[in-house]
């Protein structure tokens, strides 16, 4: 599957996630929907891996974010990001499993940012992307 914009030809990814079967699985899928002659660098990073690489200004085209890691959460992250590099936050998006809890949506719908729900398909992640960069864009 490809965009129907197309990726930069050149794309850098940040993956936070603890299950280390999504982040190879995300990252395969955009490897797989980047196209012929672009260059794809998915980072799969844990929660401390991620707040580091934010503080250290390491650049990135976006960042998927699960919501629930196991020791900083998702949302810690999020505000890392917004205190840290504010102008960049719309470049980041939630993943998660977790839709029982209400509070979990209800957080997901105020917090001004995108999500996907786990599980997702290629598309519906090609197509996240394309919205965080078309964003970025204007």
């Amino acid at each position: 599957p490809r965009l129907a914009r197309g990726l930069p030809g050149h794309l850098t990814v940040f993956v936070v996630e603890n299950e280390a079967v999504v982040a190879s699985a995300i990252s395969r899928m955009l490897e797989n929907g980047t196209g012929p002659g672009k260059k794809m660098l998915c980072r799969s990073f844990s929660g401390i891996e991620a707040v580091e690489a934010i503080k250290n200004g390491e650049p990135f085209d976006v960042m998927l974010c699960d919501l629930n890691l196991s020791g900083i959460s998702g949302r810690y992250i999020h505000d890392t990001l917004l205190n840290e590099r504010p102008a960049e936050a719309g470049k980041f998006a939630f993943i998660t499993g977790d839709r029982a809890r209400p509070e979990t949506q209800l957080y997901l719908n105020s917090c001004g940012r995108l999500f996907l729900h786990k599980p997702f398909a290629a598309e519906e992640l090609l197509a996240l992307i394309d919205q965080i960069l078309d964003a970025g864009a204007d």
